[in-house]
């Protein structure tokens, strides 16, 4: 059980960690890429609004606000334009007049690019009858329709932009992978200490119920004895059946304590093997129609034959008798008590019910709580405790097998065990 609530919170530390630096790494790549297309589209708009020329004779475009050896925002872009600029950015432009012919083409600022092969893209544009996209993986495109009903398209070259936002992803995954490894290490190594105190709580609560356990065993054998003494020579009363009643539940109670004990320990003391699953179900269930009967209720069983199962069969059967024990003292009166094991997939699938009409639906997260109870006259008068469901669950958690208490629209109580 320590060891179990370490990896918890080793767990939840790290996915808590990683949710944030997920988060952390998304935003900074999605700022990223957002500015990135921002840039680019406002670099296609700068040079669709000159024609595709950022220079005259290597000089300054008219108005544009670029100043020796400082960088500044041409008008209405988001563009960063320096006195590098027009040599760093490598494009394309084709004019194509009304009819689809070319009337200029200017591949002057890219090498990859000849004059067919823009001429072939800029038809293409045209014919896609898009305003803006991209064209062979790398190029984004803008066309503007001129006055004359022609158009210009400009073809920007972006494999460095996206070459940076890749570079960028990578790297943040790498230190966030980084990151994760460097923080898992003095998360595992302190979170036995931050669990420590936990751990010793557990570790005396184990321990008192053992030794209380073994302190209650001596004088309720010495009560039971002198209880069946007193029987034997002055006779049966209620007084006597008292005591041997009372006797009797808290012997019940400390053993379930001791064996819950043993079952939250890391390793719990399991006898495993393989056995006949559908046998010990129907040994386990079959003895309680007597008792269902005796109350006025009837036990239904429908076991399938030939299912097997690795565990401790000692401990599944007393499962089965805790749940039929269960159904059958909270059943309705005059109701029924269906226990059916059958096959699922490579397991098999245990159930036991029985009616229960007035059952309130917001308990059934607490049936499994230790000592609670539903109904408390209910309880006292059938000689529950409220840990019978407890044992279960601590049973199916040691096997590794699941248990859930459902509610159907037809009043019964469902727990159902999926080994």
């Amino acid at each position: 059980m320590i060891k179990r609530l370490r990896r918890r919170f080793i767990l939840i530390a790290m996915l808590s960690f990683f949710a944030v630096l997920t988060l952390l790494v998304g935003t900074i790549n999605l700022v990223n890429f957002v500015q990135t297309e921002s840039n680019i589209d406002g670099m296609l708009h700068l040079l669709s609004d000159n024609r595709g020329i950022f220079s005259g004779e290597m000089g300054e475009i008219k108005d544009m606000p670029v100043r020796h050896g400082r960088e500044d925002r041409f008008p209405g872009t988001d563009v960063h334009i320096t006195p590098e600029t027009p040599y760093e950015t490598r494009y394309f432009v084709v004019d194509l007049t009304a009819s689809g012919e070319t009337a200029r083409c200017d591949t002057s600022h890219i090498a990859a690019i000849d004059e067919a092969a823009a001429v072939q893209y800029a038809l293409s544009v045209v014919e896609s009858g898009r305003d803006r996209g991209r064209m062979g993986g790398i190029y984004r495109y803008y066309r503007e329709d001129r006055p004359d009903g022609g158009c210009t398209v400009v073809f920007l070259d972006c494999r460095e932009q996206m070459s940076s936002r890749s570079e960028l992803l990578i790297s943040s995954i790498i230190i966030e992978l980084v990151s994760l490894i460097a923080v898992f290490l003095p998360v595992y190594w302190f979170s036995g200490r931050a669990i420590r105190p936990v751990a010793e709580s557990i570790e005396k609560q184990k321990r008192f119920i053992t030794d209380a356990s073994h302190e209650i065993k001596t004088p309720l054998a010495i009560i039971s004895a002198n209880t069946e003494v007193l029987s034997m020579t002055e006779g049966d009363n209620e007084w006597l059946d008292s005591i041997k009643n009372q006797t009797s539940r808290l012997a019940r109670l400390v053993e379930r304590l001791v064996m819950l004990s043993r079952l939250d320990e890391t390793n719990p003391p399991l006898t495993l093997g393989d056995f006949s699953l559908s046998d010990a179900v129907y040994d386990a269930a079959y003895p309680f129609g007597t008792l269902a009967e005796n109350c006025g209720k009837r036990l239904v069983l429908d076991i399938a034959a030939g299912l097997t199962y690795h565990g401790d069969e000692g401990a599944i059967r007393q499962l089965v008798s805790l749940l039929c024990d269960n159904a059958v003292k909270y059943s309705d009166e005059n109701g029924e008590i269906r226990v059916s094991l059958t096959p699922r997939g490579k397991g098999s699938v245990l159930e036991v019910s029985n009616d229960c009409r007035n059952f309130d639906v917001s308990e059934l997260p607490h049936l499994f709580d230790r000592f609670y109870r539903v109904d408390d006259s209910r309880s006292r008068k059938s000689g529950g405790y409220g840990i019978g469901l407890s044992v279960a669950k601590a049973i199916c958690d040691a096997h590794g097998a699941k248990i859930i208490a459902a509610y159907d629209r037809y009043g019964r109580v469902i727990f159902t065990v999926y080994f």
